[in-house]
């Protein structure tokens, strides 16, 4: 037998129910019963339960696009940090081919030829060091990841590596350090450092880009040969604070 049955939902609250057949009639009136309901409870807005599933999608939404968005973050400052460190290399690996010899800490210092470049700003710590055959570039940002590259290799992140003392982590023996980003010395040698919390202490001289460093002191440092191996003998020398 034909049967309609029309239902407008959401868009109206018309319910029409036709049949050609009383056989039908008793379950008719009682869909059309049902549907009425369902069609006066949807116009009063929508349930408790409803509105949770929305909160919770809506939720997981949000933490899907801020998990990529620091996934973009990441990867753009990984690339930008490599970039630079690939750049500076190449004016050491010039200037060393030009000398004849790997470009000593002193001539970095000094940026005779070098000229290396670097955003401090970003760095918590930037350190050039090399025995005279082999040398390390190295970085530490400001969220504590570490970069190197050695003697003109590609960049690594590799947050295991000793940032202050590079070559000391990649097997480099006998090698001079030097820091690019020297902060405001904070005393003479012979003295004592005064400083608030925790650091690394780096001691030597700028001149000639020769350093020691002894990490995690609390307080103060005596900035003295003794207290710190002498790294540059002969050399006026001070002491360096890098904040933890």
């Amino acid at each position: 037998m034909p049967l309609k049955i029309e239902v407008l939902l959401l868009f109206s609250k018309k319910v029409n129910v036709e049949a050609e057949s009383p056989v039908f009639d008793n379950g008719y009136a009682k869909l059309k019963g049902m549907i009425n309901r369902v069609v006066e409870q949807r116009s009063k807005g929508f349930t408790i339960v409803e509105l949770l599933i929305v909160v919770v999608v809506i939720a997981i939404l949000a933490a899907i696009t801020i998990v990529s968005y620091n996934g973009v973050q990441n990867r753009a400052s990984d690339a930008a940090v490599k970039s630079e460190l690939a750049q500076n290399v190449k004016l050491v690996m010039n200037a060393a081919n030009t000398a004849g010899v790997s470009y000593t800490t002193a001539a970095v210092m000094s940026g005779t030829s070098t000229n290396l470049k670097f955003d401090t700003s970003r760095y918590r710590v930037v350190t050039y060091c090399t025995n005279g055959s082999e040398f390390a570039l190295a970085v530490e940002t400001t969220t504590a990841k570490k970069y190197y590259i050695k003697s003109g290799g590609v960049a690594v992140n590799d947050d295991t590596i000793d940032s202050f003392l590079p070559c000391g982590s990649l097997s480099i023996a006998g090698a001079q350090t030097t820091y690019l980003n020297l902060p405001t010395v904070c005393t003479g040698e012979n003295t004592t450092c005064n400083f608030t919390g925790t650091a690394t202490v780096v001691y030597g001289s700028a001149a000639v880009g020769r350093f020691a460093r002894t990490a995690n002191l609390t307080g103060s440092a005596v900035c003295s040969n003794a207290a710190f191996i002498d790294p540059a003998p002969g050399f006026t020398k001070a002491c360096y604070v890098y904040p933890n």
